[in-house]
This record gives C-alpha cells, structure tokens and sequence, in this order.
C-alpha cells in the first residue's frame, strides 16, 4: 500500500512554543510536534527523526523532528543511526538537510567566526574532534555549551589548536535542542525529543611559521676558515627544525634565535618546520664569502709517482695549482708545521706538508704525497718438460705494490686462458720446445721480462712387437701413458674387424685375442683415446 503523505504549511512565530526544557532543566520537550506543525517537505510518517552521521566511534545522536527547532533548512528524518566515513549519509538520504553551519578556511591556531543559521528557541551544542581521535572526550572539545540560540544566525567564535590534528579529516557535531544532562545521557551522543543534529567531516589546514629571518652574517677569516650567521623570528614554543638548503643540512632547536656555524663559502637559504609539522618559505638569501685577509684555499695535487731511486720536485707550480693567487709557500714534515723540510726539490717517498701564506698572515696548509715504486723484477717460474701433455699450468710469481703481469707466446705456440693471470693455464702448446714470456710492469719504472721454457715430448710407441717372452719387445709399451689418465686401447686387423678392446690400458698387451689366443703374425692397427691430450694413431707388427 502507498503511504499517504499529509502535507501543512508551518507558521511560526517567535513565542509558539508547546513548552519543554526552555523554562526548565528537563532535556526532552513536551512531545513531537503534531502533523500540521511540520515543514512543506515533511509528512506525517514514522520516520521524523534525524539522526547523526558521524564515525560509528563517534556514537549515535538522534533529534526527534518537531518543526520548529533546527538548524539551515528544516531536516529530514532517517529510520536508525547512520554512520559514515564522511559524514554524508544524512546528505545521501532524503535530501541533503546539513546545511546551517557554513565553515571558513580552519588552519593551526587561528580563530575564526563560523556562522550558524538558527531556526527556532533552543539550546546550541558544538563539539569538535581536534585531535583526530575519533571521539568528543578530549580537553577542548567541546567548543559550545548549552548557548540559548532564537531564529537567525549565530556567529561562533571559535579557536582552533595550535596542534590540530592535519594529516588527516576530522568531524564537528553541532546540536540544537535541549539543554545537556548527564541523566539520561544528552551530549554529544544520546536521543532528544525535539531539534537536529548536524555532523561535519572537515580538514584543519597547517599553518605555517614565519620564514625564518636572517640577521647577523659573519664570513670565514683568519681566525675561522668557515662562516656563521643568526636566524631570528623561529617558533617561540615547541621544538623546531631548520632545513639548510641547497644541501638540505637538518638543525633542531627552541627558542626564537639561533646561530647557524660552520658555513662554507657560498649561498645558502633556509626554511622552518615548528612542533606541529608546518613549514615556513624560504629564507632570504645567506651569502657567505671570503674576506679580505680571510684564510686561504690551497689546493694540493699530488706529484706523479717516480720510479727508484727518483725524486719529486714539489715546488713545480702543478702541485700547487688552484690555490689562491700570490700565496708564499713553506715545505713541512707536519701538520703543526714545526718541523721544516728543506729539500722540496728532492723529495724522496712520503707525506709533506704546504704551507700557503698570503702577504696579511694568514695561512692554509694541506698535505702532499710522494711515491716512490721499486722496480718490478719478474719470475716466469721454473721450466717445463711434459711427456706428450700439450696444457699445463703456469706458475708466474710476482710480487710488489701496483704491479700488472702479461703472458706472451714468443716461440712455439700456445693459448693462454687469462693473460694476466701469473698462474694462467695454456693450451695447444706445440711438440718440442714453447717459449713463454712474463711481463711485469707498475706503469712508472720500465718493465722487466723473464722467460720459460715448456717442452713438449712426443710418445715412444713402438711398431713391433714379439711376444716370445723373452723379456724384449714382448708387450705393447707406451712410454709416459700414466700421464695421460684413463686411456683407451683399440686394435684391429687389416678388413678394420676390432681383435682387441680395452677402456683402460697398462701396458699389458702381448698380442692375444680377447679370448686370449695369440693373434697371427701381420700388421695390426691401433687407436689411442688418451684422458688428457690428443687421440693417436698408429700400426703394429
């Protein structure tokens, strides 16, 4: 069934009222208004209450609906309590009603006016989440207590915190209804039997400090090598950080007034951040600059490095180069410069020092490096003899500070893994004799060469055999094949048909069959398959 919907104009006047709590201390009023006191838009239906729409956390408000007390434009009602993230459902339902308070912009410690409009004679009840926690229960919170409004627009002075909550939303509850009791409970939670509540998500804006203001600069001289300068106008309470830009240098300090120290020459600015996260603009320009008479930049490059028994010259104008102009410069063997060096011309190994000093007095001193290399000495390692192996291992030794080595095939051949490498492997050596080169050098003496000799002996293999026992020729000898590793045999006859097979020969052939027959006299080929090194073949009588 449709419901039917009884509408009425509402007139009021300022005295029409049916009574409750504006003579007296009782939070509820004589009753809900009845039909033909309600607005245009409202209707005699079960849902003439208006609920809060704050955070659950903030807890249910409700406003039974009498058309005569509310706030903007007269409310609508909703069927149960409905919290929202945003506090919009109120806005989402009926029609949006939640529009007597009109905020201005709300920024860290700042008081501003925010408008009410009124309408009716009733009781005004603000409360506002500062902190962000998610409830009216704080110091402070309660911004408006049980203030007796009539019909037009209040204007609230209120003081936002200087430590608002601004990393995020927060919610006002304004109520206008009945005066606040604690029994039964009506604050910023509880039921009233006439008014509205209105519920407001909104965003408390950092203020930020003045920047900060540049006062006294003092330049680097003789008596400091760096700079300073004094900062006023800082956040009076809490404690505040300074941000030193270009080089974003981070300071933390209270008070109104600091000084900033040890400054380089250069431009720097500076900005403040105060105890409730909010930052300043930048500060005016900070110039630090050398004075006249300031201490001089001396700028040190070290000399190249000699070679044994050499010396460096450190009066040369290359390793003072870059300095400040005109300077007179003195030679130590310390930092202190006490202890003088008198032969900058001939310097041997180790760490001077340069004094620079301008025609005032004032002076700088950095420290020199000379170095000295020793000569490289090379050692290929001992020669090789290896019985038909053709890759072994090298064995260079070299030894010293900034050295590099490098293999070279200079008779022979060869193929050397890791050039560089003093124990390199090599590869496809030749038969007969190799010759290897080792070259050292530290890229300052000149480099020294040893050389080694890799000899590669061919197999004795024999081509004839006489298996007569006789303790000569009477078994197939293969000189050196223990160097091969794992070796393999394989014979076979003139028509190529295999007469005899092994995986892992020892010199233990003698000319029998596999069934161990003596083979006829002929010639015989074989195969060797060595572990290591190159397949061989042959014949044999």
């Amino acid at each position: 069934m449709n419901r039917i919907l009884i509408v009425s104009v509402l007139i009021i006047f300022p005295h029409m009222f049916t009574g409750g709590d504006i003579h007296g201390d009782d939070y509820r009023s004589t009753g809900p208004a009845p039909c033909y006191t309600l607005p245009l838009f409202l209707s005699c239906q079960a849902d003439i209450v208006d609920f809060g729409d704050a955070p659950e956390s903030y807890g249910s408000a409700n406003h039974e609906i009498d058309g005569r007390n509310y706030l903007g434009g007269a409310p609508d009602g909703e069927p149960a309590n409905q919290p929202s993230p945003e506090a919009d459902a109120d806005d989402l339902q009926g029609y949006d009603d939640e529009d007597g308070v009109s905020f201005p912009e709300l920024s860290q410690g700042t008081t501003v006016t925010v408008p009410v409009k009124i309408s009716g004679f009733a009781y005004l009840n603000v409360w506002i989440d500062w902190n962000g926690d998610g409830d009216f229960k704080d110091s402070g919170e309660r911004v408006i207590s049980d203030n007796l409004r009539i019909t037009g627009t209040a204007y609230l002075s209120v003081t936002v915190p200087g430590n608002a909550v601004i990393s995020k939303p927060t919610f006002a509850r304004f109520r206008f209804g009945p005066r606040s009791t604690s029994k039964p409970t009506y604050g910023s939670s509880g039921s009233a039997t006439y008014g509205e509540v209105e519920d407001y998500m909104i965003k408390i804006l950092c203020l930020p400090p003045n920047a900060p203001s540049v006062g006294e600069i003092m330049n680097p001289n003789c008596e400091g090598n760096t700079g300073s300068v004094v900062l006023n106008g800082l956040p009076e309470t809490g404690t505040w950080t300074l941000t030193r830009l270009p080089d974003n240098t981070i300071t933390t300090g209270t008070g109104p007034t600091t000084t900033i120290s040890g400054l380089n020459p250069g431009t720097y600015n500076f900005t403040v951040t105060n105890a409730n996260g909010c930052t300043s603009q930048v500060s005016s320009d900070v110039v630090i600059s050398l004075d006249p008479g300031s201490t001089p930049s001396v700028i040190i490059t070290d000399p190249a490095p000699v070679c044994a028994p050499g010396t460096a010259d450190l009066t040369a104008e290359e390793i003072t180069s870059g300095s400040t102009e005109d300077l007179i410069y003195s030679y130590w063997t310390d930092a202190a410069a006490s202890i003088p060096y008198n032969t900058p011309e001939e310097a041997t190994e180790g760490t001077y020092f340069i004094k620079g000093t301008t025609a005032t007095g004032c002076s700088a001193i950095e420290p020199v490096t000379v170095s000295v290399y020793q000569r490289p000495k090379a050692f290929a390692g001992d020669d090789q003899v290896l019985e038909f192996l053709f890759t072994t291992k090298l064995d260079a030794v070299m030894t010293g500070a900034n050295l590099t080595g490098n293999w070279s095939v200079i008779t022979g051949s060869g193929q050397i893994a890791v050039p560089e490498d003093p124990k390199a492997t090599v590869t496809n050596l030749s038969p007969d004799e190799n010759v290897l080169s080792w070259t050292v050098t530290n890229g300052v003496c000149p480099p020294s060469v040893d050389y080694m000799l890799i000899t590669v002996k061919d197999l004795v293999i024999p081509t004839l055999i006489t298996p007569d026992m006789n303790g000569k020729n009477d078994y197939f000898v293969i000189k050196g094949i223990e160097t091969f590793g794992k070796t393999s045999l394989t014979v076979c006859d003139r028509r190529g048909a295999v007469v005899y097979e092994t995986e892992d020969y020892n010199n233990n052939w003698s000319g029998f069959d596999y069934s161990g027959n003596q083979l006829p006299n002929d010639t015989y080929f074989f195969l060797l398959k060595p572990g290591i090194g190159r397949s061989i073949k042959g014949y044999i009588v």
